[in-house]
């Protein structure tokens, strides 16, 4: 938010969103990784505007990690996040490669964010890491 605020960025509550803002794009991170049962509440209403949002006008909603309903093993909640894209941060999750979530996840894209490749190498990974490394 700080970040935002420094752009100058328009910073609009929740609370005031309608079904008749349009925007360019949709930024979803409603819920972390760590879900724990379906979305409720205030994280509910903002999946379901989201998910309008994006019907309505054709906005397209990038994930952060994961979408917001999806949990970490492939769990499929109720709302859940229909993003064009995720961008998961250090190594692909779980879910995306459960056939549930698939139609959730959209475009899948990687981001480098600085963990040693050291770390990766003593972990039981099920696809070869070697690609992420690669320096070419």
């Amino acid at each position: 938010m700080d970040v935002l605020l420094k752009m100058n960025a328009k910073v609009i509550e929740f609370e005031k969103f309608n079904d008749d803002l349009e925007f360019d794009l949709i930024i979803d991170s409603i819920l972390g990784y760590n879900i724990l049962g379906k979305p409720r509440n205030t994280s509910k209403n903002m999946i379901e505007w989201a998910n309008r949002i994006k019907e309505k006008f054709q906005t397209p909603i990038l994930s952060l990690d994961l979408p917001s309903g999806i949990g970490p093993n492939g769990e499929v909640y109720i709302p859940a996040i229909k993003a064009n894209s995720t961008l998961t941060l250090a190594l692909p999750k779980t879910a995306m490669y459960d056939e549930k979530a698939k139609p959730y996840m959209g475009e899948l894209y990687l981001a480098d964010i600085g963990v040693p490749p050291q770390l990766y190498r003593n972990q039981p990974f099920l696809f070869d890491i070697d690609f992420l490394f690669n320096s070419n």
